[in-house]
C-alpha cells in the first residue's frame, strides 16, 4: 500500500470524521444565512413593512448553530481517538516480531518516542487543523456568496483579490514552513528521547552519567528550542503578510463606496450594518489561509510519525549482527546459520552458549527467535520492560527469574526457550534451583541459554 493511501486510511476513513465535517457544514450554513435575514430586516424596516418573521429567523440563526457546532467538536474528539488508534495498531503490527531490527538503537528510540509520546499529540493537532480548515473555508465561502448577492459587487471583488494575494503568499512560504516544521519535529523526537532517560541518569547519583546526560540534554534542548522559535517566527511573519493581504483590498473598496456618494441609502445602510460581519469574514479569510499555511507545517511534522513505520520495512534498518567465535555445548561455532541448524536437529535438550563479549552470543538467540517465531520465547538479559502477569516487587532477582520462567512454560506451543544470561545477579542457591528446573524442562523442550 502506498504511503499516501495508508495515511488517508489512518486519518480519514472513520465515520466520526465525516459526521464532524457534516456538522461543520450545517453550522456554517446557518451562520451564513444570518446575513440574509439581517439584510431583509433592514430593507423591510426602511420600507415600513413587517419584519418580525425575519427577526425571529435571524435570532434562530444566531442561536441554533451552537448545537451542530458543539456536536462537531464531540465527533472531532472521536475522530482523533479513532485516527490515533488506527495509527497505533499499524505501528504495533509493523514492530511486532521484527526481530531483525530489535538491536537497532536509533529505530528503537524513535519508535518508542513516536508511539508513547508524539503520535497522539501530533494526530490530535493535525485532525483539529483539518476540522478548523473546513470550518474557516465554509465560513468564508458561504458568507461571501451571501454578501456578494446582497451587497455591492466591489466587496466580492475585494474578497477575491485578497484570496489571490493570500494564495500567492502561502505558495511562497509553503516550502520554508514545511522544512522548518520537519526540523522541529525531528528535534522534538530527539529531545524527548534524551529526556526519557532521565531517571537512570539522575536517580542513581552517578556523577559521570549525570553530567553526560545533562550535556546531551543541553544540546538537544538547544536544537529543539531554537527550531521551535524559528518555526513560530516564520509562521507569525506569514500571518502579518496574510492579514495585510486579506484586509487591505476590502478596506480600500469600502472607503471608496462610502465616499462615492452614488450608492442607494439602503445599500449603504446594509454595508454599514454588515461591516462587523464583513470584517469577521475577512478575519476568517486571514485565519483560513494561516490555517492552510499551518496545515503544510502539520503535514511535514506528520510525515516524521509515518517515517517510523516506513523504517520497519527499510532494509537499511536491519541489524543482524555477526558471530566471531562462540562455544556451543563445547563446540566452536563461527556462523549463526550453523548454530541454528544445530538447534533445529534437536527435539529436546539444553544448548549452553558462552564466549567473549561481542562474540555474537545474543545474535544466535535472535536468529533462533526469528526462525521459530511463536514456537519460541526469548527472555533477554534486560527484561524489565517486558509485560508479565507476575509483578511481585518483594521477590528477589532469583525468585523473580524463576517465576518468569514458570510463567513462560505455561504458554501453549512454546517449544524453544531462549534465555540470555538468566543467571546474572542471581545468588548460588537460586541459580541451582533454576538450573534444576531447566534440566526438567529440557526433557520435553529445547532450552538455549547464554550463561553469565
Amino acid at each position: 500500500m502506498s504511503l499516501r493511501k495508508w495515511k488517508w486510511q489512518i486519518l480519514y476513513v472513520h465515520p466520526s470524521a465525516w459526521v464532524a465535517l457534516a456538522l461543520v457544514l450545517v453550522h456554517q450554513s446557518i451562520v451564513a444565512g444570518s446575513t440574509v435575514f439581517l439584510t431583509k430586516i433592514i430593507e423591510r424596516f426602511q420600507a415600513h413593512e413587517a419584519f418580525s418573521a425575519y427577526l425571529y429567523l435571524y435570532l434562530l440563526s444566531m442561536t441554533v448553530p451552537y448545537i451542530p457546532g458543539t456536536m462537531s467538536f464531540v465527533f472531532l474528539q472521536k475522530w482523533i481517538n479513532s485516527a490515533h488508534a488506527s495509527f497505533a495498531r499499524k505501528l504495533i503490527f509493523s514492530v511486532s516480531g521484527n526481530v531483525e531490527r530489535y538491536r537497532n538503537p536509533e529505530l528503537r528510540e524513535r519508535t518508542k518516542s513516536v508511539l508513547a509520546r508524539s503520535s497522539y499529540l501530533m494526530i490530535r493537532d493535525y485532525v483539529s487543523a483539518v476540522h478548523d480548515l473546513a470550518s474557516f473555508s465554509l465560513n468564508s465561502a458561504l458568507s461571501m456568496i451571501v454578501i456578494g448577492l446582497l451587497l455591492p459587487p466591489q466587496l466580492l471583488f475585494g474578497y477575491g483579490l485578497s484570496l489571490v494575494l493570500c494564495f500567492l503568499i502561502v505558495l511562497g512560504l509553503r516550502h520554508l514552513v514545511s522544512t522548518a516544521s520537519s526540523i522541529y519535529e525531528n528535534n522534538y523526537v530527539s529531545f524527548s528521547g534524551v529526556l526519557d532517560k532521565c531517571w537512570e541518569n539522575l536517580a542513581l547519583g552517578n556523577k559521570h552519567s549525570q553530567l553526560l546526560w545533562q550535556e546531551k540534554t543541553a544540546n538537544a534542548s538547544r536544537d529543539f528550542y531554537s527550531s521551535s522559535s524559528r518555526l513560530q517566527l516564520l509562521k507569525q511573519a506569514g500571518n502579518i503578510l496574510l492579514a495585510t493581504a486579506s484586509l487591505g483590498p476590502t478596506i480600500f473598496l469600502i472607503v471608496s463606496i462610502v465616499r462615492d456618494g452614488h450608492s442607494a441609502p439602503a445599500i449603504l445602510a446594509a454595508v454599514i450594518v454588515s461591516l462587523t460581519r464583513v470584517f469577521l469574514i475577512l478575519n476568517s479569510l486571514s485565519a483560513l489561509v494561516y490555517k492552510a499555511l499551518d496545515f503544510f507545517s502539520m503535514q511535514a511534522r506528520l510525515a516524521v510519525l509515518f517515517e517510523a513505520e516506513m523504517m520497519m520495512s527499510d532494509e537499511n534498518t536491519i541489524r543482524r549482527g555477526e558471530i566471531k567465535t562462540i562455544i556451543m555445548n563445547g563446540e566452536s561455532v563461527n556462523d549463526a546459520t550453523v548454530a541454528v541448524e544445530m538447534v533445529s536437529l534437536a527435539k529436546n535438550g539444553r544448548f549452553k552458549i558462552s564466549g567473549a563479549n561481542g562474540s555474537g552470543k545474543s545474535t544466535v538467540l535472535l536468529a533462533l527467535k526469528n526462525r521459530y517465531k511463536d514456537d519460541s520465547f526469548l527472555l533477554p538479559a534486560n527484561h524489565a520492560d517486558l509485560t508479565w502477569k507476575t509483578n511481585d516487587e518483594s521477590m528477589s532477582t532469583g525468585q523473580k527469574t524463576a517465576s518468569l520462567i514458570a510463567e513462560i512454560l505455561q504458554i501453549d506451543d512454546i517449544k524453544y526457550l531462549l534465555l540470555d544470561e538468566w543467571d546474572a545477579n542471581i545468588d548460588a542457591k537460586n541459580t541451582q534451583c533454576i538450573d534444576l528446573i531447566l534440566d526438567e524442562v529440557s526433557k520435553t523442550k529445547v532450552v538455549v541459554e547464554i550463561r553469565h
